[in-house]
């Protein structure tokens, strides 16, 4: 008889369990875990800043750091200029604008440092802007209609040329916003591709409604192959989450002394009104 087995039949179930859990998570140290993707030209740059909690045990207030952390200290650097980041709750995250930005600040070709810290807790991540884009005249728009129970939605699909012999990958970004005054911006990752992944001369990106909103701005951006790999790993580890019998994702990461992806993208911009 094995000792597991032994060790099982002598304590009650629910205690040997229990035994393992505790044993199991023993060694658990928690980090921070970094999310941003950065583009020339862009008026807004994002920093999703949290703290890894245990997949098993800790306490209550664990469950705060399942949102954005509010008081860490956030900054970005190109290695002369250093500029804070200060927290938003709406959208949650670090921000820096045009307004705090310097002109060009970010540009392709440039590499920048994007650092977090939060109590003992220092995270930081390397990233180089792309230094092209795709061309405008590669990327086509369909205006279209979905009537659902009465209701029409207008609709904006783009497509984009599917080069020959190419390994490209693509990021669509959208951002939303509404009169009056538009400063308030919902922003969203809506679809990421991978060039010569589908047969074909044109790669079809995700619909994108028009609905509620009076201004739509669709960005789509060049990114590297370690940017598209995270995202399309995050997916599908979002999609597994509540599937027990998936088998468990690793996400890669380029963040040192944490967790998470900070990439680079390299887009044009495109503005729909309604």
């Amino acid at each position: 008889m094995s000792l597991l087995l032994a060790l099982a039949l002598l304590t009650s179930c629910e205690d040997f369990f229990m035994q393992e859990i505790t044993d199991f998570d023993s060694g658990f140290t928690p980090q921070l875990s970094l999310f941003a993707l950065l583009q020339p030209k862009d008026t807004l740059v994002i920093v999703d800043v949290r703290r890894t909690i245990a997949s098993i045990g800790g306490d209550d207030s664990d469950e705060n750091f399942r949102r954005s952390i509010p008081d860490a200290r956030v900054t970005i650097s190109d290695g002369t200029t250093t500029i804070p980041l200060t927290h938003n709750r709406s959208p949650n995250g670090y921000f820096a604008n045009s307004d705090t930005l310097p002109d060009n600040f970010i540009h392709p070709g440039g590499s920048y440092r994007i650092e977090a810290t939060h109590e003992a807790l220092t995270a930081s991540a390397m990233v180089a802007i792309p230094t092209d884009s795709i061309e405008r005249e590669d990327i086509n728009f369909v205006i279209g209609q979905e009537t659902s129970g009465g209701f029409t939605e207008v609709t904006v699909t783009a497509d984009i040329a599917n080069l020959p012999g190419q390994e490209e990958y693509y990021v669509l970004i959208t951002e939303r916003s509404s009169a009056p005054d538009f400063r308030r911006r919902q922003r969203v990752l809506s679809d990421f591709l991978q060039g010569r992944a589908n047969l074909g001369d044109r790669l079809a990106f995700k619909p994108v409604s028009l609905f509620e909103f009076n201004k739509t701005v669709i960005q789509i951006c060049a990114t590297d192959a370690a940017t598209y790999n995270f995202l399309n790993l995050r997916n599908t580890a979002v999609t597994n989450a509540d599937n027990p019998f998936a088998e468990p994702v690793i996400l890669p990461s380029n963040v040192e002394n944490g967790v998470g992806h900070v990439g680079g993208l390299n887009c044009q911009f495109f503005t729909f009104r309604r």
